[in-house]
């Protein structure tokens, strides 16, 4: 009988027996740049369709897997932070007579006290007047927290 008791209130697999780890809070201000772009040669999407509104302020409000990460006050895409802080966005959306099919995959991180945000944006860009349509450009992004400004 106590061997049945112990089977019955041992932890099943992958259970822990400690409560699940919560998403940091990650909301706050924070700086935008891109590091580095591949993608869409011989074309200036860079600048005509993504660093316009990535580059700058970055607002990134709620918690959990209910985020919104705000460019410039100009794009708004829904996303989400998990306990280890990995971190994913995306959305359709228009910019410069272009349909933008834009995915963030990264992770935040705490480097002394500031939360730094690094991963890659990848924006399917879609202009009918560019010869090179639907090409994808990859960008290197990182956003550093505004702590105390």
């Amino acid at each position: 009988m106590t061997w049945l008791l112990m089977l019955a209130c041992s932890a099943g697999p992958g259970d822990t027996g400690m409560p699940p780890a919560e998403p940091p809070d990650v909301a706050g201000r924070y700086n935008a740049m891109g590091v580095g772009v591949t993608g869409c040669d011989g074309v200036p999407s860079w600048e005509a369709y993504v660093e316009p509104w990535m580059a700058g302020p970055l607002e990134v409000s709620g918690t959990g897997q209910d985020l919104s990460f705000d460019f410039r006050d100009e794009m708004v895409f829904p996303g989400g932070v998990d306990a280890s802080g990995s971190t994913s966005f995306s959305g359709d959306t228009a910019w410069s007579d272009a349909t933008l099919v834009v995915e963030f995959l990264g992770s935040f991180s705490d480097v002394d006290g500031q939360w730094v945000l690094e991963g890659v944006l990848s924006s399917e860009v879609d202009d009918d007047e560019v010869i090179s349509n639907n090409c994808t450009l990859d960008v290197s992004l990182e956003a550093h927290e505004l702590v105390g400004i």
